[in-house]
């Protein structure tokens, strides 16, 4: 495999289009990396699109040139990009949709043009192994979501949490949830229900309305431990997955 510069991916959530924050945890280890100017683009050959980073209160951000980039790419709502660094002002981004499709493949599906067949032709041409590699590592990407510490918290069930399930503050900064009134939450057996999230001015966050029926249909056990995971579904809404992670509890519904 040749030896790839370090990358990073985002799901597109709120308020994406006026600027977009790099991971901490990318930060801390390619803080090197990281340019006050960048070039973002798909193939950096032709179009390419200069953005600022900028750092706030030990946050780092795309800030000046990213709206541009987000209407031009016409980023959406669940978009899944991946961002690899070429160098320390080359950035590579790739876009797929909620559907798992590459962006520029849909282009191409939907435009079914003679031009488009000869350029598909000219990329089967120029094809060779690096492709594979760049494919297989964007597999490994995508698996991680699966269950992603990102947008995911786990905890062990206790009977208080039947009427009350707070959402620790630094997590709920982190996915932004204060702006999110609701979501889908989806139990072991797929059944979906409505919840509602509730924040106090004090700080305090959590599941709301709707919360203890879906504690009801769900059969949490005493001492298991589960992750609810954070993912934006393709109606644009936020859907909290729950994941059994141990097995070894009291065996009884609490």
């Amino acid at each position: 495999m040749k030896n790839l510069g370090p990358s990073f991916y985002k799901i597109m959530l709120l308020e994406f289009t006026q600027k977009l924050r790099i991971p901490d945890v990318f930060v801390a280890e390619y803080r090197a990396y990281l340019s006050k100017t960048v070039n973002l683009g798909a193939d950096l050959s032709e179009n390419i699109w200069s953005v600022k980073i900028e750092e706030k209160d030990g946050e780092y951000w795309f800030t000046e040139g990213w709206p541009r980039f987000a209407q031009d790419y016409k980023l959406q709502f669940a978009n899944f990009v991946v961002f690899r660094f070429i160098d320390g002002s080359r950035i590579r981004v790739t876009v797929f949709e909620p559907s798992g499709l590459e962006k520029e493949a849909l282009f191409l599906v939907s435009h079914g043009t003679e031009e488009s067949e000869e350029s598909e032709k000219s990329d089967s041409d120029n094809y060779d192994d690096d492709d594979d590699d760049d494919d297989d590592e964007l597999a490994e990407l995508m698996d991680a979501t699966k269950i992603n510490k990102e947008t995911s918290f786990t905890f062990t069930w206790r009977k208080y949490m039947r009427n009350n399930m707070p959402i620790k503050g630094s997590f709920v900064k982190k996915m932004d949830l204060t702006k999110i009134k609701g979501v889908k939450m989806r139990n072991l057996k797929g059944d979906v229900h409505d919840v509602r999230l509730y924040h106090y001015t004090d700080g305090r966050s959590g599941f709301g309305g709707g919360w203890a029926a879906f504690v009801d249909v769900s059969e949490f056990v005493l001492d298991e431990t589960y992750k609810f995971e954070f993912i934006p579904n393709k109606n644009g809404e936020l859907l909290v997955q729950m994941i059994l992670m141990k097995m070894g509890g009291k065996g009884r519904r609490s």
